[in-house]
């Protein structure tokens, strides 16, 4: 997105990046907004940018493997699935109470009765990444 770059940000930014400081989540919190206001086509964001995608990479580096083991540890038990919507391809897809909307994964849910709102008893038979794949409980 383009737009006006905030001052304060910039001053924060070019600051933190001469001082030669550890960037703290607060840090990089300042650095993705300044990122998001700047123009792509301005280079003067390119070591911004480079810093926050390598800083990114990191943290999914670690957070992946306990994504996935906290998913696989769920295949086989029984979740109550909240519908959310049907899919372009006419499936349901919902979320527990583990996952938040159209931040975490999604519920993949086999369940011909259910309808977007409704609450499911299901039974986790797949962990595809960060999404499940569920079949109805019972009705």
């Amino acid at each position: 997105a383009t737009g006006k770059v905030l001052p304060a940000q910039l001053r924060f930014a070019l600051a933190h990046k001469e001082s030669g400081r550890v960037w703290t989540v607060e840090a990089l919190d300042h650095a993705g907004e300044l990122i998001e206001r700047a123009p792509q086509e301005d280079d003067h964001f390119a070591w911004l940018r480079e810093l926050v995608g390598q800083w990114l990479r990191e943290c999914e580096a670690v957070q992946e493997p306990i994504t996935r083991a906290a998913r696989d540890a769920l295949v086989g038990r029984e979740v109550e699935v909240l519908v959310d919507a049907v899919d372009d391809d006419g499936g349901l897809v919902g979320r527990t109470h583990r996952e938040a909307p159209e931040i975490d994964g999604i519920v993949r849910l086999h369940a011909e009765w259910a309808r977007p709102g409704a609450t499911v008893p299901a039974h986790v038979t797949e962990a595809i990444g960060p999404d499940l794949v569920a079949k109805a409980a019972r009705r």
